[in-house]
């Protein structure tokens, strides 16, 4: 409104006009209230300026309150912001999620979504939301990973076209390969590969994920890599890589849920070379040492590292107490599909050889039904 009102005015002519009907000694004045009404007007034009603009900032979750700032570029290792007018990178494995500024409703409340395994109603929001009213690339770019992650992670639950959704992933880090999803994308094509049995495919891709700079990450890649090659029956490859993390340096708090993996996964090992024993004992010393309510995850795949230790022992009433902590503790059973769908398939068989066919039969159902993705599903024998 100032603009459009200077411009209004035909220059001096119009200025010297008005100030000439003014008594004398009034015409500065009056230049000057004019003066500082117009700067009055920019500095409130400024302000709301500023006020907007703090509005729309980006939002960065690591560990209590949020970082509001600026996004600038985004990296596979790092995120660039400006913030309080100094730029820094913000590494991404301190990164718990992202907000960006004026995103649509339906992409924030979609990630929220995912975040709660809700995958279903995650599509519906992103389905629903309209590509037009995404203006930034940054926000496009997230939203285009989201619509190839949430099939992803419905291909192995639920139901959809495993491969369809695998190239879909795929072609998304092709195209973004400095993407700042890039290592949990490279982490899911590999579960996405393990629940088709693919385990060469499945190794590969969570090998991708040791190229990171951090020691968590890089413990992380062995410990998946060595669960591909357990579930491939190389166990003696699978026990060395296991052994590799348990001995590392390591000992931040993720670094140490990265070794209580490795003991884990050691474990079965161990009972599949002949030696359960010595993994009940393990895997003993991990529940014991530990507080399921804080590691829910860690304590749903050690109850099934149990069952699997008490099942090479010959044990099938002990083994059916380890896979019912899985099946029956809330926390437990909702911390990891796929532990729970490996606590199921178990169920299915050991119900049966202690005389409960219809107990058998009830566990086998849930596990089609609520898994019909997962490899335990079409798992035979």
């Amino acid at each position: 409104m100032v603009h459009m009102f200077m411009g209004s005015l035909p220059g001096k002519t119009r200025t010297k006009t008005l100030a000439g009907r003014l008594p004398d000694g009034l015409s500065g004045i009056s230049r000057r209230v004019f003066s500082w009404g117009a700067v009055g007007c920019g500095l409130l034009l400024l302000t709301s300026t500023s006020w907007l603009s703090a509005q729309v900032q980006d939002q960065v979750f690591e560990s209590g309150t949020p970082t509001r700032c600026s996004i600038l570029s985004v990296g596979r290792d790092s995120l660039r912001v400006s913030d309080k007018g100094q730029q820094r990178e913000i590494p991404v494995n301190t990164i718990r999620k992202v907000v960006f500024g004026n995103e649509p409703n339906e992409l924030k409340t979609a990630r929220d979504r995912i975040r709660d395994g809700r995958y279903e109603d995650a599509l519906a929001l992103l389905k629903k939301l309209d590509p037009a009213s995404v203006k930034r690339d940054l926000v496009k770019r997230d939203v285009a990973y989201l619509k190839a992650l949430v099939p992803a992670r419905l291909a192995m639950s639920t139901s959809g076209d495993k491969k369809r959704a695998h190239d879909a992933l795929l072609g998304f880090i092709k195209s973004n390969p400095q993407t700042h999803h890039y290592y949990e994308a490279a982490q899911v094509l590999g579960d996405l590969s393990m629940s088709q049995e693919n385990y060469t495919d499945a190794a590969r891709y969570y090998a991708a994920i040791a190229n990171a700079p951090w020691e968590d990450y890089q413990m992380r890649a062995l410990v998946l890599q060595a669960r591909a090659q357990l579930a491939q029956g190389s166990f003696d490859a699978a026990l060395a890589s296991f052994e590799k993390v348990g001995s590392s340096d390591g000992n931040t708090p993720v670094a140490l849920d990265q070794k209580l993996e490795a003991a884990i996964g050691k474990a079965v090992c161990l009972a599949e070379k002949g030696q359960a024993e010595e993994g009940l004992q393990i895997v003993q010393k991990v529940i014991s040492e530990n507080d399921y309510g804080q590691k829910p995850a860690v304590f749903a795949r050690a109850y099934n590292a149990l069952g699997r230790c008490h099942l090479a022992s010959k044990q099938p009433k002990e083994a059916l107490l380890a896979f019912l902590h899985v099946h029956l503790l809330p926390k437990l059973r909702s911390a990891d599909a796929d532990a729970h769908a490996e606590a199921l398939y178990h169920l299915g068989k050991l119900w049966a050889q202690v005389n409960q066919p219809d107990r058998a039969v009830k566990a086998t159902s849930l596990l089609k039904s609520r898994y019909a993705g997962s490899v335990w599903a079409s798992k035979k024998g």
